[in-house]
């Protein structure tokens, strides 16, 4: 029942186990028991990551709650007893105004400025990201970004968000149309294989470490996503997310600085997107990544804590240039 609430099983597959189990002969429950414990692990280990991010997560919806602008604000003479505005003698003054009693100013109602918003966020999961013992704390926040993104679309209506993991190649983890907290199955396509799964299920089950660190196919075929998404949402502001630990170990770190800095106007270019490049570790190691995105893009600390304050103060910064634009 919590993993169907928390978006780890539909109500299909809900039904369906339950029937198994009532149906099949005793000898299959062995493998059904398998199959439920399997993904009852993972529902664990992110029932724990959840936990861990949870007070971050209310921390910093707080803070956006009180910094984006409502759908409507309007302002009033705060003496007038009444909504409709404050008082205004030089309007009794005229005889039609009194015969029809609009004695009072109109309401003042300021233009309202959402800040809609796309995010791409591209993790690497590489064999080293495991060997340095930084996975563990990326998965952790990936579902620290999922959770309060996904709140903050909730409350708010206007942020929509794309998360992909790499190693060898890109792994789509939740494209921008499907929904985090449900408890829909998706169809994804690894390889040649195609494959149904919940966001979260998916999320828990394919950030695990492997391989070598593609990073140039997988920056590019992640900001082409975001490229066809900023088309269909011209209004939208955009950024990239990464977070990973190194360099292009196919050699092409070069060809990634490169492609980074080619426009949208550019075939094929990365487009116009505010970019960020987060790692947790020493300051040693912010060179490999600011060589690749640029010294002003990177950001390399060695707690969690303070990896996710000044990722969201970047979001909050990037939020300001977009309502800045909007407002001038």
């Amino acid at each position: 029942d919590k993993m169907a609430d928390e978006g780890f099983l539909d109500e299909e597959k809900r039904e369906e186990l339950e029937r198994t189990i009532e149906e099949r002969p005793r000898e299959e429950l062995d493998r059904i028991r398998e199959q439920i414990e399997q993904e009852n692990q993972l529902y664990n280990e992110y029932e724990a990551l959840k936990e861990e991010v949870e007070p971050l997560v209310d921390e910093w919806f707080n803070y956006f709650v009180e910094r984006l602008p409502r759908h409507e604000q309007s302002e009033f003479d705060e003496d007038s007893l009444s909504r409709q505005g404050a008082f205004n003698r030089r309007a009794v003054m005229k005889p039609r105004n009194l015969l029809f009693g609009t004695v009072k100013n109109p309401r003042q109602f300021l233009p309202s400025i959402e800040p809609r918003f796309l995010a791409k966020v591209l993790l690497d999961v590489s064999g080293s990201m495991e060997q340095t013992g930084k996975l563990k704390d990326a998965r952790k926040l990936l579902v620290f970004y999922s959770e309060l993104f996904s709140r903050i679309s909730e409350v708010f209506g206007y942020i929509r968000f794309s998360l992909d993991v790499f190693a060898d190649s890109l792994t789509k983890i939740k494209g921008f149309d499907q929904d985090y907290n449900s408890p829909q199955r998706y169809e994804f396509q690894d390889g040649e294989e195609t494959s149904t799964s919940t966001i979260k299920l998916r999320l828990m089950e394919k950030v695990r470490a492997s391989g070598g660190t593609n990073m140039l196919d997988a920056v590019q075929e992640a900001a082409s996503e975001l490229n066809q998404e900023a088309a269909e949402y011209p209004d939208y502001a955009s950024a990239f997310y990464f977070v990973g630990d190194g360099e292009d170990t196919k050699g092409n770190s070069d060809n990634v600085r490169q492609f980074l800095h080619m426009s949208e106007d550019e075939e094929q270019g990365f487009g116009e997107h505010m970019l960020s490049a987060i790692l947790l570790g020493e300051e040693s190691e912010r060179q490999t990544l600011a060589d690749i995105f640029g010294d002003e893009h990177t950001t390399v600390v060695p707690k969690l804590e303070d990896l996710i304050e000044q990722s969201m103060l970047k979001f909050d910064e990037d939020l300001e240039d977009y309502l800045r634009t909007k407002t001038t």
